[in-house]
């Protein structure tokens, strides 16, 4: 299956008496239909799994936006220029710590 379905844009108007061959061919992954009020898209006919991926997709995004509330808070009062010096001191932290183990481990 192509990972392109194509879409095809119908008038509401349009679409009311097609509306049977429209679900058969959205479930057959055939099409996705954008439809129109005069020249406004308002709404979209769209296979379940078209749906569910982006109902997961939202879900995903919340609690990706959540996270960044959380480790935004962590540093709530911290200016932007102490933090990119917190991060640079931790960065070349962890560089040593790298490079200390690598020549112990050149040197057994």
């Amino acid at each position: 299956m192509s990972s392109l379905i194509p879409v095809e844009s119908l008038k509401f108007t349009e679409a009311r008496s097609q509306l049977s061959s429209i679900v058969d061919r959205v479930f057959q992954r055939k099409t996705r239909i954008r439809l129109y009020k005069g020249n406004v898209p308002v709404a979209a006919v769209v296979s379940i799994d078209d749906l569910e991926r982006l109902e997961r997709y939202d879900r995903e995004r919340k609690e990706s936006f959540e996270q960044m509330a959380k480790f935004s808070e962590a540093f709530r009062g911290v200016s932007p220029e102490e933090l990119e010096f917190r991060v640079d001191e931790a960065i070349a932290q962890v560089r040593a710590e790298m490079d200390a183990e690598r020549l112990a481990g050149l040197q057994r």
